[in-house]
């Protein structure tokens, strides 16, 4: 009995340690004029960015980051992907050419308002693209931050907060390009 008690103990001890560990996810994108990723947001973890590694052919290229801000409930379904609007329980806080990301699953997409109509109508510039169900979330982007990427292969940035995103908020991250634009890797915590 004597000889069970400490490993019962690390045991206990071992597991409140790893509780709290951040998760890692990476994700990669390209494209022509620009490449983007969007991470989902979880209903109580922060998305931490710790490394960003990019190819542009435009020489003014910048990587883009920018964390949810204000969320929205999708209140009417429609199964039309083709619809070019989102009828939520309202809208303050959203304008007409905000960047919004909804969040279905692991399906995310960004679309840009066209505009807003009766208080509960999101009129968007494109295709929504996603089967609407009642109570999937959208999020206004809010303010993009950059760093500067430039004309080149392989830019890199590591470290631990190169940006935070909003606790319980997505994260969209996009590198611009006139022919050619990869984001060869974004890798974020998900931290408590």
């Amino acid at each position: 009995m004597k000889t069970l008690f400490p490993f019962a103990l690390f045991a206990l001890f071992a597991g409140h340690l790893f509780a709290g560990s951040p998760s890692y996810s990476s994700f990669t994108a390209s494209g022509t004029t620009g490449a983007e990723v969007i991470f989902p947001a979880d209903p109580v973890l922060q998305i931490r960015v710790v490394g960003v590694i990019g190819s542009s052919d435009k020489a003014a290229s910048v990587f883009q980051f920018s964390g949810g801000g204000t969320p929205g409930v999708i209140s009417f379904a429609n199964t039309n992907t083709a619809a070019t609007n989102i009828y939520v329980s309202g809208y303050v806080g959203f304008s007409t050419n905000d960047l919004l990301v909804i969040q279905a699953g692991t399906s995310n997409k960004s679309l840009t308002i066209f505009g807003l109509n009766n208080s509960t109508n999101i009129m968007t510039t494109s295709a929504v693209g996603i089967a609407q169900t009642v109570g999937m979330e959208i999020f206004d982007m809010g303010t993009t931050n950059k760093l500067k990427c430039g004309a080149i292969t392989n830019q890199s940035y590591q470290g631990e907060a190169i940006y935070v995103a909003p606790r319980a908020r997505p994260l969209r991250v996009v590198l611009d390009g006139t022919g050619y634009s990869s984001l060869d890797s974004v890798t974020v915590h998900y931290d408590p």
